[in-house]
């Protein structure tokens, strides 16, 4: 029963960019669709039910030891849940509010699972960028080739260059034509969540290649054999950049060069032992900016039109959400109700349906969704884990991955919604916080004589 746990919670991080899913209700505003309205099961949602009753059941039959630290956290997982029913009565759309709460819970559940687990880190980490170099794979196929397809068994939308809705650059080229450039999307539902996926998946190979190095207990043996691993990383490092490039993700991009740096500054005097991984990222950029380097232009410097309409829309949810704010400081509009809540409140009554989306700030999506309350224990959390996976004195071996996962989290979170409002951004964010608590129990664990499983 024990390697059937292992391998679901494999299955789940290699699935994890998986969009199947049953569609119960299909969202409307102001009597057009609208995608964050939605609800569904996905696959992924069976997966974790079925992970969840297995470890169960290997919990009951074997117990491990379980650090103090994650016993902390309990206390504060239900207090969170707590704060967020307390819009619940007030919610414009209450069947959406428990939906969302629903999301919630699913994350919270997959996050005490990796973090409680006896797994195979690095094989966990494995299966996880395996599966993003697929995708990143994927989406380069799909720049390339400016096209892609639809399949209703994987929940895959198909995405027209033309077509109004789809994520496209607008740019005019050297000889004055205007183009219009397709963005990567791989098998998620947007651009910039295939971002965020290969930049959390870049992070862990950088930051497992430079944990290698820095290692000083290794034999000689071990260092001159074969490993896998090694090769598994540092052929990830060019194809996921090269996948992230082609996502033109302001925000993973930014969230990526954060988290690379903060790994750098945690390991400055190995500078010279990590060249080669910092040059197979810095050259397969470059390479591509001399044939796509326009393009970033356009999408750098936001002077064409629809990146104009895309700044000036997120100013307008950021004003949009301090006005919810606002009017209810402590209890909010309800999970997932956002956009309803603007429309309801008629701060925003006379936008097409694709305009109310979330604020793309999950630190403001929750105070607005769930009251100031929720959001000051959601910071809480975010902090306890953070002091303790990224100190060297608790997080020895893994303290410059997790700081760097930390770095880049945060700027993912600042500056858009999906780790909050969309299903594999919820995972995502919960898995790699889950991953963070693991590792850090690892490492007191192995200073305390504990054997753990690397």
């Amino acid at each position: 029963m024990n390697i059937i746990n292992k391998i679901t919670i494999y299955l789940f991080a290699f699935l994890l960019p998986l969009q199947t899913h049953y569609l119960f209700r299909a969202g409307v505003i102001n009597n057009g669709p609208w995608d964050f309205g939605h609800i569904a099961l996905y696959g992924l949602d069976l997966l974790l039910i079925l992970v969840l009753i297995i470890s169960s059941i290997v919990k009951r039959q074997q117990e491990w030891q379980i650090g103090k630290f994650y016993r902390g956290l309990r206390w504060l997982l239900p207090l969170f849940i707590i704060t967020c029913l307390l819009s619940f009565n007030i919610a414009p759309d209450q069947t959406l509010a428990w939906y969302g709460l629903g999301r919630l819970l699913a994350g919270l559940i997959l996050f005490q699972i990796i973090a409680n687990s006896r797994i195979q880190r690095t094989t966990l980490i494995n299966v996880f960028i395996a599966s993003a170099v697929i995708q990143a794979l994927w989406g380069t196929w799909q720049f390339l080739s400016q096209s892609t397809f639809a399949n209703k068994w994987l929940g895959l939308a198909l995405h027209l260059n033309e077509s109004a809705g789809t994520s496209v650059i607008e740019v005019m080229s050297s000889e004055g034509v205007q183009e219009r450039w397709l963005r990567a999307y791989g098998a998620l539902p947007h651009p910039n969540i295939l971002g965020a996926f290969l930049s959390i998946a870049l992070i862990l190979s950088f930051g497992l290649i430079v944990r290698q190095i820095a290692r000083t207990d290794q034999t000689e043996m071990e260092k001159s054999r074969f490993n896998w691993s090694d090769t598994l990383w540092y052929f990830s490092l060019p194809i996921l950049s090269a996948g992230l490039f082609f996502t033109f993700s302001r925000t993973a991009i930014l969230a990526t060069g954060v988290g690379l740096l903060v790994i750098l500054l945690y390991k400055l005097p190995l500078i010279k032992k990590i060249t080669i991984p910092l040059l197979l990222i810095i050259l397969t950029v470059g390479a591509l900016s001399i044939q796509c380097g326009y393009i970033y232009n356009s999408r750098w410097q936001g002077a064409t039109r629809l990146e104009i309409k895309s700044d000036t829309e997120r100013l307008d949810y950021i004003a949009n959400s301090l006005s919810l704010i606002k009017s209810r400081p402590w209890t909010g509009f309800g999970i997932a109700n956002f956009g309803l809540a603007i429309y309801s409140e008629k701060i925003a009554v006379k936008q097409l349906s694709y305009y109310y989306q979330p604020v793309h700030n999950v630190f403001l999506l929750i105070a607005s969704e769930s009251g100031v309350i929720a959001l000051a224990i959601f910071v809480l959390l975010l902090a306890l884990i953070s002091v303790r996976v990224i100190q060297p004195r608790f997080s020895a071996s893994y303290a410059p991955l997790n700081a760097g996962l930390i770095g880049a989290l945060l700027t993912l979170m600042i500056f858009d919604h999906y780790l909050w409002s969309q299903m594999t951004g919820i995972y995502l964010l919960w898995f790699s916080l889950g991953l963070m608590v693991n590792t850090a129990q690892s490492d007191i664990n192995e200073t305390q004589g504990i054997t753990m499983i690397n």
